[in-house]
């Protein structure tokens, strides 16, 4: 509760808009300028918000880094007091190519809007570029074809009593209204560059099914057939939406909500807070019918504007055409294709053991997976480095 840090009140206009944003940001008041944001409970994502507020309130760009390196009101008034024609400079540069890049994919959506190749430009509420995240998932889609790469299958199991399905679509309505990316087709070929197309308004079709007549045995025989049928009908991407709800009803007040989508349009962690904030907003329509979710602050296009911008800075591929520079590719595998599984359960007790290896390394098990995976192609290569890559989500 106490940090055992006296207080010292900001001393001049750049400490006391620090000093507002940081109690902003960690909830917090009164706080000094010898106080460390992180001992006051800021992580990673306050982080990104102070970052945010910085560049919204004071019109200055600041790198995550100098947060870290400066995590104190005095050391980062300081730093940008010492950095000030710098970090104005970036600031700068970053504005005019902010406008840059909404001026090209302004250019980009009004040329497709007024192409021949698009039907019912009325229902069209934007156009802008896919990210390479995408590119990538849907290549590898159409490129393994019926291999159903990609194709992500959720199966949740509710108690529900009085279920309305009349209101869990409003509820899945309201969200495809707030949630552009539930409204999005993907277009890696018909256009002149890979785009993505949001649409004002698309059909919530939602089939119900009632297998409350069947046995247990009968009911998961169902499920599982009607997975495996839903596998082999992959989504169009050029049509909208890229996902698919259905619902089972399994008798005593027990449902199956089945959610499927492209990998492209969610992840993990957005596919966890989707579901979450429908179920809320079920359970928040029985009591307000009308009401309404807030609108976004930011959509997945202020990502899209974040990587074009990314795209123009010089120093990031100088930095990894240095980086690979003596990179070669990794020569295990023959021309051939050949599809073999392979699979090993480890047990609990080696688990444990991996458990506490981490903790005396100070690490994590993904950590000590990745390594072993990597010293294997280590023995398996006869060159001196080993390159991969590992999956990110990429988005802020």
């Amino acid at each position: 509760m106490d940090s055992g840090i006296a207080y010292v009140a900001p001393r001049n206009e750049i400490e006391e808009k620090l000093a507002s944003i940081w109690q902003e940001i960690l909830g917090k008041e009164k706080i000094g300028i010898k106080n460390s944001f992180f001992e006051l409970g800021g992580d990673s994502i306050k982080t990104l918000r102070v970052i945010g507020k910085l560049k919204n309130q004071l019109n200055l760009q600041i790198p995550v880094a100098d947060i870290y390196k400066n995590n104190t009101i005095e050391r980062l008034a300081a730093h940008i007091q010492e950095n000030k024609n710098e970090i104005e400079q970036k600031s700068r540069t970053l504005k005019a190519v902010t406008e840059q890049v909404e001026e090209e994919i302004n250019r980009l959506k009004e040329r497709i809007l007024f192409s021949e190749a698009i039907l019912s430009k009325e229902n069209i509420e934007d156009i802008y570029p896919m990210s390479a995240i995408e590119k990538g998932m849907v290549y590898e889609s159409l490129r393994n074809e019926g291999w159903s790469i990609y194709h992500d299958q959720f199966v949740y199991q509710r108690t529900f009593s009085d279920f309305q399905i009349d209101r869990f679509i409003n509820a899945l309505e309201l969200l495809v209204e707030k949630h552009g990316i539930l409204r999005t087709s993907l277009h890696l070929s018909e256009y002149e560059t890979e785009l993505q197309i949001v649409y004002k308004n698309i059909e919530v079709n939602i089939p119900y099914k009632d297998l409350s007549d069947l046995s247990y045995s009968e009911q998961e025989k169902e499920v599982r057939n009607f997975l495996t049928t839903e596998l082999n009908n992959p989504f169009r991407f050029s049509q909208a939406p890229l996902w698919r709800m259905n619902i089972f009803n399994y008798g005593a007040n027990e449902y199956g909500f089945i959610w499927q989508f492209h990998h492209s349009i969610l992840d993990g962690w957005s596919v966890a807070l989707l579901m979450t904030e429908l179920n809320n907003l079920y359970l928040t329509l029985a009591e307000n019918p009308l009401y309404q979710p807030e609108k976004l602050k930011s959509s997945y296009k202020d990502f899209i504007i974040q990587q074009e911008i990314d795209k123009k800075d010089i120093s990031i591929k100088d930095f990894w055409k240095a980086e690979l520079a003596e990179y070669t590719r990794l020569d295990l595998f023959s021309e051939e294709d050949e599809f073999k599984t392979y699979a090993h359960s480890l047990d609990n007790n080696y688990l444990k053991k991996l458990e506490q290896k981490a903790i005396e390394l100070n690490t994590t098990i993904k950590v000590l997976s990745l390594s072993a995976y990597l010293y294997v192609l280590r023995i398996l290569n006869y060159g001196n480095e080993i390159v991969m890559g590992l999956v990110a989500n990429t988005r802020p």
